[in-house]
């Protein structure tokens, strides 16, 4: 705000909007191991239950960050079509991806006005190739693009699974028609209680039981797609 001579200084006052409860989820899971394991089972290894442990642990957090982006139902607001003007796909794709960042910007926040500003692009890693080379500066038949500097962070995610026990755990990928131009910086926050603690249980001989591990964290997102997300249809 422009401040004239002797003027009060103008304070901006916090705005309240809709309050909404964000859940503090307790993760956890264990292993436990018998004597018999350690002498007759040779595939049993404690170095694998803890790169178990820390590979789950990383499936389940990119899942928490992951999932509020790709299975939420966006408005037309949030959306762009493929683009397939172009006489290659790199073309199309390249048109698509600056289509969706000027829809992007077209949409304000109602709350701040301001635009949304897409740093990041979240897509299946079978799209990665073609959108690192759509990306950067080409030439196509004698027209020069110029390399899309907004977007500084790619991600690509597939989803992850795995068994438990009679229990199958998966964790949805981005699909491979789809792309999500994602503002990071504002309406994405971590709520941690605490990161993943793991402790030994110790043996219980009345079971022949070796040694038990349990790992647990308590942890939730604020996730805001509304606000921060285009939703990219990719060109085939």
């Amino acid at each position: 705000m422009v401040h004239a001579e002797l003027e009060e200084v103008k304070f901006g006052t916090r705005k309240i909007g809709v309050k909404d409860t964000v859940p503090i989820i307790t993760y956890a899971a264990g292993l436990q191991w018998t004597e018999d394991m350690v002498l007759y089972d040779k595939t049993w290894e404690m170095a694998e239950a803890n790169r178990s442990f820390g590979e789950a642990y990383n499936a389940l957090l990119n899942h928490i960050h992951f999932n509020p982006i790709i299975n939420f139902n966006y408005a037309a607001k949030n959306k762009t079509a493929a683009d397939n003007t172009g006489a290659t796909k790199l073309e199309k794709l390249r048109n698509t991806i600056k289509a969706g960042l000027i829809h992007a910007s077209q949409d304000k926040n109602t709350d701040t006005k301001s635009p949304r500003r897409p740093n990041i692009l979240l897509a299946h890693s079978s799209q990665r190739w073609d959108i690192e080379e759509c990306l950067q500066r080409m030439q196509v038949g004698g027209t020069v693009y110029p390399a899309i500097s907004q977007i500084d962070t790619l991600i690509f995610y597939d989803g992850w699974s795995t068994v438990v026990g009679e229990k199958t755990y998966e964790y949805t990928g981005v699909p491979t028609n789809k792309a999500y131009l994602i503002e990071g910086q504002k309406y994405f926050r971590e709520l941690v209680k605490h990161d993943l603690r793991i402790d030994a249980s110790g043996a219980d001989i009345t079971r022949l039981v070796e040694d038990a591990m349990v790992g647990r964290a308590r942890r939730g997102v604020i996730a805001s797609p509304a606000n921060a997300v285009e939703e990219l249809t990719l060109p085939a």
